[in-house]
């Protein structure tokens, strides 16, 4: 899996216009976004991550605008205010 892009929350807002739950209940808003595509697959990941790095959640999406434009509906982020991750190899 490699990482394409990330974002830390801080300086966004911290209100999100979507909830994301799980079986315990809504989750926190997160520190930090990531977009991720794993080897082999053609589509993106948005991860949802604590301020440890541990994801929380995540979404799908068929192409990676797909991804940028559902940061930016939850968070207000623009596609240029991502950080370029170089590809970096995680997990």
């Amino acid at each position: 899996m490699k990482e394409l892009f990330r974002i830390y929350l801080d300086k966004f807002s911290n209100a999100s216009k979507t909830i994301h739950s799980n079986e315990y209940g809504e989750l926190p808003i997160p520190f930090a976004l990531s977009i991720v595509q794993y080897d082999g697959d053609n589509g993106f990941y948005l991860f949802y991550l604590d301020e440890f790095g541990n994801e929380q959640t995540d979404t799908y999406h068929d192409n990676l605008e797909q991804a940028f434009n559902q940061a930016e509906f939850e968070f207000g982020i623009k596609k240029s205010d991502w950080i370029n991750a170089k590809n970096k190899n995680i997990g």
